[in-house]
Order: structure tokens, then C-alpha cells, then sequence
């Protein structure tokens, strides 16, 4: 019965060595905590704080399986910044860049990032951010790898902008494909007339005489 005297002994009557300290990054948060809210893996933070160790190790020192050096939690709070602004540019370039084919898990489940996506899918295909994306395709979502985005949206470009990006005013005729039965709605139909007026300065009725096709072909392929 003595070998459990309060937990401290084992089952041959060592006593056992007292639980090593979990390194926290404030009194609120240890940085295991802190590095997953941040999308940053433990080779990553190995690499970023300058050690030399396996991302095993780095995960032993993180759960109080065995001892970090004595200045570590030290080492990653003084750096706590430093890893903030390289989670920042993971997210926002980082993953796109490094990550051709398949994202990291649970990176599209990060909101954030779908913002990020369309910010950087305009730089890749030097569009103006943010009317360029009248001329997203899922071709070019495919060719640009971010599939698992466009599947959150149901392969739908007009969806996946109008949702991520709700604070611009969309005119939704502007996109490649519009949705299907977009243009049987009445409300839909005046409201791409009443664009094409402003635009071209229709005061009255007789000067829609001065109107050629043409130009509504061309009003509806306009980023403008």
C-alpha cells in the first residue's frame, strides 16, 4: 500500500520525479497554445527561435515531458512578436507559396485566409484588387491550387467573392458565369439597367435611340 502514498511513488517504491513546468507565453496562454492559434507547427517555431532540435523535441519541451533549456520561455515570449508577423505572412503568402498542391490541414478553416486567397490570387494574375475578381474562373482557381476554398463555396466564383468579400458593391452580371436563373428576376434586370444609364448618361427615354447592342455586350465584359 505504501508504494501510493499521494501519487509520488511508483509501483516498484521510487519516488517520482515532480512534473516539469509547462512553458507559457503569458500568465494566460502557454505557447503550445499560443503557436496553434497562431497556424505555426513545431518545426517551424524550432526553426524561428533559433534551435537546432527535432519539432519532437520542441513538442516534449512544450507538454513538460522533458526539460527545455532553462532561458526558453524566455527565448519565446521575448519573440512572441516575431512569431506573430511570420504567422502573418504564412497565412497571407506563406501557405499559398509553399503549399502547391495541398493545403495544411485546417488551414480554410482559418476565415481569414479565404480574404487572404483572393488578395493573393490578384497579385498572382496582376488583377486590381478587388474588381479584377470579375474575372475569377474555377479554371483559374485550379491552376492557382486553391480548390479547397472554392469547395467551401460550391464551386461558385460569384459566391465565394460576394461572400468573402461583402463590402464592395458587386455588380454580379461583371462575373465570367453569372448564377443560373440570375437574369430571369425582374429586380436583376432593372438593376443592370439602371447601371447602364448612369453610365452612359441616360436622362431620357428617347435617348436610349442613340444605344447600340454592342454596347451592352461590351458594358456586361467591363470591370468598370
Amino acid at each position: 500500500m505504501g508504494f501510493f502514498v499521494c501519487g509520488m511513488m511508483d509501483r516498484f517504491g521510487y519516488e517520482k520525479n515532480p512534473q516539469l513546468t509547462i512553458p507559457m507565453m503569458d500568465s494566460n496562454q502557454t505557447v503550445e497554445e499560443f503557436i496553434i492559434e497562431h497556424f505555426i507547427t513545431f518545426e517551424e517555431l524550432s526553426r524561428e527561435l533559433g534551435y537546432n532540435v527535432t519539432s519532437a523535441s520542441i513538442k516534449s519541451w512544450l507538454r513538460g515531458k522533458y526539460r527545455p533549456p532553462e532561458e526558453f520561455e524566455e527565448v519565446c515570449k521575448t519573440n512572441k512578436e516575431k512569431l506573430i508577423q511570420y504567422s502573418d505572412w504564412k497565412l497571407r503568402e506563406g501557405v499559398f507559396e509553399n503549399y502547391t498542391k495541398r493545403k495544411p490541414q485546417g488551414f480554410w478553416k482559418i476565415k481569414k485566409t479565404h480574404r487572404y486567397a483572393l488578395d493573393w490570387l490578384c497579385q498572382k494574375e496582376n488583377w486590381d484588387f478587388p474588381y479584377g475578381l470579375y474575372e475569377l474562373k474555377n479554371e483559374i482557381m485550379d491552376k492557382h491550387n486553391i480548390n479547397g476554398l472554392s469547395n467551401y463555396y460550391s464551386r461558385s466564383p460569384v459566391r465565394m467573392v460576394t461572400s468573402i468579400l461583402p463590402e464592395y458593391d458587386w455588380k454580379i452580371w461583371k462575373f465570367q458565369m453569372t448564377p443560373m436563373a440570375h437574369w430571369k428576376s425582374d429586380e436583376h434586370k432593372k438593376e443592370y439597367l439602371r447601371s447602364f444609364e448612369k453610365l452612359k448618361g441616360i436622362k431620357t427615354p428617347e435617348d436610349w435611340y442613340k444605344i447600340k447592342l454592342l454596347e451592352f455586350y461590351e458594358f456586361l465584359n467591363s470591370t468598370s
